[in-house]
């Protein structure tokens, strides 16, 4: 009984010596972001509308290997265009992002965003629904 017992003392010690010098390849995404949308359409408002603008956010999820992954908020001012005519809008977009940040501080990413919430300047109405986004860009 007494070889047992060092025996699994033993293989006990060994396991966690070689748990705890194993290391992490992961990391949590604590992620503020600005950004400037170039170039979008819209169909919720007009048959085809073009907008543009700023945009912040963050974002939360984990990382590794260059591999990101996680969920997104972004807040844009936009302004759309038909035409002649433009006006301005406030969206609020919540979603789940995936993406790939290169080693020479170049990521690009893919969203999809299940709560979009759209409100023309000036107006208590809004448009709801669901959006898309394809990004690239910079990081620090």
């Amino acid at each position: 009984m007494k070889i047992f017992k060092s025996t699994l003392i033993t293989i006990g010690l060994l396991a966690l010596t070689v748990l705890t010098s194993i290391t992490a390849n992961a990391s949590f995404l604590v992620e503020p972001h600005l950004a400037y949308a170039i170039s979008g359409n819209s169909t919720a408002i007009t048959s085809d509308a073009k907008y543009s603008g700023a945009q912040y956010g963050a974002r939360f999820g984990i990382q590794n290997f260059g591999l990101m992954a996680g969920v997104d908020y972004t807040h844009s001012s936009l302004t759309f265009k038909q035409g002649l005519s433009s006006s301005d809008h406030s969206k609020e977009d919540l979603g789940l992002f995936v993406g790939y940040s290169a080693p020479l501080f170049l990521r690009a990413w893919l969203g999809y965003y299940f709560s979009s919430k759209q409100t023309p300047s000036g107006s208590s109405t809004y448009y709801k629904g669901h959006t898309t986004e394809v990004g690239v860009g910079f990081s620090a």
